[in-house]
């Protein structure tokens, strides 16, 4: 997916994170973290004139939790260099997933849920990101609880004066919403593709999906509005 964004000259970073339950949920936002550090520091010693952050499903949520980071545990380094996110599909509040079967691998309380869920924090999003421009897509056919989410996490950007702007991608589900970014001509890839700068992307992959390879999300995920 990331030839048609380097054939446009954008850098492209892929993000990679353990995945639960080998590890707990505070461990991948510490290792997304840790990432992000090292992407700051490389753009800033290339002489990089931004960053933008692009995340699909899983990788959407822990995007938009680096939205609300100054990365200030790391030698005060500035986080300027963000400049937006494109947070694709994504979930921003977790606690629907507590009752379901995707959490035999989360192992999260419902406070542990709030506590990592974006919306908690939309305060210190504004914090952080108030001069950041910020994408929220959604496919046609992603499940109801994916849209209904990416719909109000937008609103409340858009509330708290946040620049944003809200994409319904027609005839995509949870899955091709993001396969397609391999297509010059597809309308997210053309959306990408006016950011000429590094961007660090964070692919959502479920424990199944990740050990054989397919880094594909686990699709029981995209379906729990159906719990």
């Amino acid at each position: 997916m990331a030839v048609p964004l380097v054939s446009e000259g954008a850098t492209v970073v892929a993000v990679g994170y353990e995945l639960c339950p080998d590890v707990s949920m505070d461990e991948i936002v510490k290792e997304v973290k840790q990432a992000m550090y090292y992407i700051l520091k490389l753009a800033k010693e290339q002489g990089c004139s931004g960053i933008y952050l692009c995340g699909h499903s899983a990788g959407a949520h822990l995007a938009a939790l680096m939205l609300m980071t100054s990365f200030s545990e790391y030698d005060a380094f500035d986080s300027d260099l963000i400049k937006g996110a494109i947070l694709v599909s994504g979930i921003y509040d977790l606690r629907p997933l507590v009752k379901t079967s995707v959490n035999e691998a989360l192992h999260l309380t419902e406070e542990d849920a709030w506590l990592f869920s974006p919306v908690h924090f939309m305060h210190d999003i504004k914090q952080h990101s108030s001069d950041r421009d910020i994408l929220i897509a959604v496919g046609e056919y992603d499940p109801p609880e994916f849209r209904r989410q990416s719909g109000e996490f937008q609103k409340n950007l858009r509330d708290l004066g946040i620049r944003t702007r809200y994409l319904d991608i027609p005839d995509t589900d949870h899955f091709n919403v993001i396969e397609k970014l391999q297509q010059k001509s597809y309308i997210l890839t053309k959306n990408v593709h006016t950011v000429r700068i590094v961007m660090c992307i964070c692919y959502g992959q479920s424990p199944k999906s990740a050990k054989v390879g397919t880094g594909r999300p686990n699709r029981e995920v995209a379906n729990i509005a159906s719990h």
